[in-house]
């Protein structure tokens, strides 16, 4: 059984809307694949349930990772999105919003929440939890502890990680990222964290510039942070290897209470990056 939440994002901004992937036709176009590849709930009966009433997320579960003052200024920012239409947050490099950019960050944070309370509740009953997929926008891995950046609002995956930690008990927590672009919001969030283990693949010397492999970690949280730049050019065998030969490993050694994956583009035929991943590589990753 797959747990499937789903936000449909439509008015964030961005760059180049007509090539950039990170645009408000995102999230349907992944719905529109999955309907092709007969992938949803009409097609799999029970075996994937879409999950759409689903709350957003309190101030208190995003205030656990992001800074109370952004939180509040960001909500403030809205009366000024209502007047002007579309806003650039600053400092956030770069970042846009509308009117309804706060209160639809909350309900992508919830969704992330949403799945986690549901996996967490069924690991109770069935030895053989299903997994659970929130398919949502903004998107999160950029969004540092002090505000937002590169169209990241707030920290999807981190907000639901220490959600995992606060209300179910989960101390030990895995993240694994995979992405063109390094998760830098989420690697700081927990960067001197022992009890949180963060990994990310992305392309050597793309966006934001950090992710190197001797970014390991600070103080108690050091060793629990592992940076694994590749080159353009990363086919499906060097994607399979470092999954294979480094991540199962450090998994099966942190041996977390909860694995949290932070899904992002990677595949051929992206404008942005060079990486060579076919969509057959996939399903060994998640």
């Amino acid at each position: 059984m797959r747990l499937w939440s789903c936000v449909v994002r439509l008015q964030l901004a961005c760059f180049a809307m007509e090539l950039h992937p990170e645009c408000n036709s995102r999230v349907p176009a992944i719905l529109d694949t999955l309907q092709k590849m007969e992938l949803t709930p009409e097609f799999r009966g029970k075996e994937v349930i879409r999950i759409q009433n689903f709350r957003s997320a309190s101030v208190d579960d995003i205030a656990a990772v992001h800074s109370s003052a952004y939180v509040m200024g960001l909500e403030k920012a809205m009366e000024t999105a209502a007047q002007e239409g579309l806003i650039h947050i600053e400092g956030s490099g770069p970042t846009y919003a509308t009117s309804t950019t706060f209160s639809e960050s909350m309900l992508a944070a919830g969704a992330g929440i949403t799945v986690t309370d549901l996996v967490v509740a069924a690991s109770k009953i069935t030895a053989n939890p299903p997994s659970g997929f929130a398919l949502v926008r903004p998107p999160g891995h950029h969004a540092v502890p002090r505000g937002p950046m590169g169209f990241c609002v707030f920290g999807n995956i981190a907000i639901a990680a220490r959600y995992a930690q606060r209300v179910h008990g989960l101390q030990r927590v895995l993240i694994i990222d995979f992405d063109v672009h390094h998760g830098n919001g989420t690697n700081d969030t927990f960067y001197e964290d022992p009890n949180i283990f963060f990994i990310s693949t992305h392309q050597h010397g793309s966006y934001p510039g950090t992710g190197k492999m001797e970014e390991v970690g600070k103080g108690p949280g050091e060793g629990t942070t592992l940076n694994l730049p590749l080159p353009g050019g990363s086919g499906d065998q060097a994607m399979s290897a470092v999954f294979e030969e480094v991540i199962v490993r450090v998994a099966q050694t942190f041996k977390p209470d909860i694995i949290m994956v932070s899904a992002g583009s990677v595949l051929t035929h992206n404008p942005i990056h060079q990486y060579m991943l076919d969509l057959g590589c996939m399903p060994p990753l998640s």
